[in-house]
């Protein structure tokens, strides 16, 4: 005997005032959060919006010896000299309706709140971005934003250029020459960390010598091809992915020596009511960034970015 249905769910239609709507109760966000250089770099205070400190190097150590009832002779020392660089403002503003904000939605309890956390990370993002790739200006001309000197305008003493596009997979002594560079120059290999882009550390796990290894999980029969330590002829280096340094290099920081000087720490303000139709905020801040040595950091340059 036929069998008679009353249900058919292939010729179910949305808006057809049967079905109910099926939506994850969720937003799904794919944008980069990761900040390793913002989040993990000291912060202290800045005065003025040209941030200035003193640098200073020893002398090089040298042969010593004196003859007994010598008389004493005076060298003039050098004094310091002084660094500065400018601070930047950093801006994330957000406008929402007063209509848009009474009504109800997917995935928040609130329109402003969560679009309040998008500029958020907007704001840490951009602020990493300057950190690695700011130019330096003094904001001095009409209409010209003060910009900082990232990481990658204040290293100039440790290049390793070729001035043609090489492998890092197939250059290895050029990364350890630089590291003894600046271990020369007096840095400690026990602070370092190297900041590269995803291919180039696919290209670490190339390397061939005896600084890097495979390893086989057993239990889940995986070879493991990861690294998160360089460990090189100069010691252990922690190898740290950054989407905002340049990707045809290697950059290579004695951490402490960096710093974040905070002129104005982020905040977040809102627009006074009553003037418009709307609910809108400002995430504002202004900072800079402090280089205590670059001769203690350096960059292998010019390397396949694999575009």
């Amino acid at each position: 005997m036929a069998m008679s249905t009353t249900y058919d769910y292939g010729g179910a239609v949305a808006g057809s005032g049967v079905w109910k709507e099926d939506v994850m109760d969720d937003i799904i966000n794919v944008s980069p959060k990761e900040t390793p250089l913002w989040s993990t770099l000291a912060k202290v205070p800045c005065r003025q919006i040209l941030h200035t400190w003193p640098h200073e190097s020893d002398a090089a150590a040298a042969d010593n010896a004196q003859v007994e009832g010598v008389t004493y002779t005076y060298t003039t020392d050098t004094a310091p000299t002084l660094l500065t660089n400018w601070t930047q403002i950093i801006m994330a503003t957000l406008q929402v309706s007063k209509s848009s904000q009474a009504g109800e939605y997917y995935g928040m309890s609130s329109l402003y709140n969560h679009r309040l956390a998008i500029k958020q990370r907007k704001a840490a993002n951009d602020t990493e971005y300057a950190l690695w790739n700011g130019t330096g200006n003094s904001g001095s001309g009409s209409g010209t934003a003060r910009r900082m000197k990232g990481v990658v305008t204040w290293i100039t003493t440790n290049l390793a250029t070729s001035g043609s596009d090489r492998y890092l997979s197939a250059n290895q002594a050029v990364l350890d020459s630089l590291l003894s560079d600046i271990w020369t120059n007096g840095a400690s290999p026990m602070t370092w960390k190297l900041y590269c882009g995803g291919f180039q550390k696919i290209q670490l796990t190339q390397f061939t010598a005896q600084s890097l290894s495979k390893n086989i999980d057993a239990g889940k029969y995986k070879i493991v091809n990861n690294v998160e330590v360089y460990d090189g002829p100069m010691g252990m280096i922690e190898v740290v992915m950054c989407r905002y340094c340049p990707t045809d290099e290697l950059t290579l920081l004695d951490q402490p020596r960096w710093r974040c000087a905070i002129y104005r720490p982020f905040e977040h303000t809102r627009a006074p009511a009553g003037i418009g139709s709307y609910e809108a905020g400002v995430i504002e801040g202004e900072l800079t960034l402090e280089c205590l040595a670059q001769e203690l950091s350096g960059v292998v340059e010019d390397l396949e970015d694999g575009t």
